[in-house]
């Protein structure tokens, strides 16, 4: 049987990735969450400064998503569906990332496996139960945002592993997740375990030093 090739693979995954959350395009907002939303942007005094305090909302500290949220309302008002059109966007890209992850995990740990570990592995995250609430809730975009950073930040790092320069940038992509949603600290643990599975000098250690 003819392998598929990497590009019949990123197709697919885009494909279905846009084809299952295509409806929520025309899904409604949540009375809620998202209205409050829709009413602080619109309500936004053009004080920049203020968003990147540490001070500026009471219940989170994540200035970027406020970003993309003012960015949106800017270009479409409250037209939605465009709102839940970056939603989906934004998880189809995060899908391409964990794409590239899994093969460059394959090759660092030179795993013998089926070269169709990452599109299935891909499937998986594509298609996941618990994927259903950020895409098609405009306010869960925290979670999209934040995993698109980190999830740079970490393809970035494990394929440059013991490179200072390349740490670097990665701890950029990673602070951009903490500035979208603080759950992106869970990547530090991970890089950790990556670099102590690798078979290469333990003072690759000191590349974590931007993520500390």
């Amino acid at each position: 049987m003819r392998n598929l090739s990497t590009r019949t693979q990123i197709l697919f995954i885009i494909f279905v990735s846009l084809g299952i959350f295509y409806s929520a395009i025309f899904g409604d907002v949540n009375t809620v969450d998202d209205q409050e939303m829709f009413n602080a942007v619109a309500n936004f005094d053009g004080n920049f400064k203020y968003i990147f305090h540490p001070l500026s909302s009471p219940k989170y500290y994540r200035p970027l998503i406020y970003l993309s949220y003012l960015f949106d309302y800017k270009l479409w008002g409250e037209e939605q569906s465009f709102w839940h059109l970056e939603n989906i966007l934004l998880h189809t890209f995060n899908a391409l990332l964990v794409f590239l992850i899994f093969r460059e995990l394959l090759k660092i740990y030179q795993l013998q496996v089926t070269p169709y570990i990452p599109l299935v592995g891909t499937m998986l995250f594509v298609l996941h139960p618990l994927n259903t609430e950020p895409v098609n809730w405009i306010s869960g975009r925290t979670d999209l945002l934040s995993g698109f950073f980190v999830f740079i930040s970490f393809y970035l790092f494990i394929r440059n592993l013991g490179s200072i320069k390349w740490s670097l940038i990665s701890g950029i992509f990673y602070f951009m997740g903490l500035l979208s949603k603080e759950s992106a600290l869970g990547l530090v643990p991970v890089l950790f375990f990556a670099i102590l599975f690798h078979n290469k000098d333990k003072k690759e250690f000191i590349t974590l030093i931007p993520f500390l």
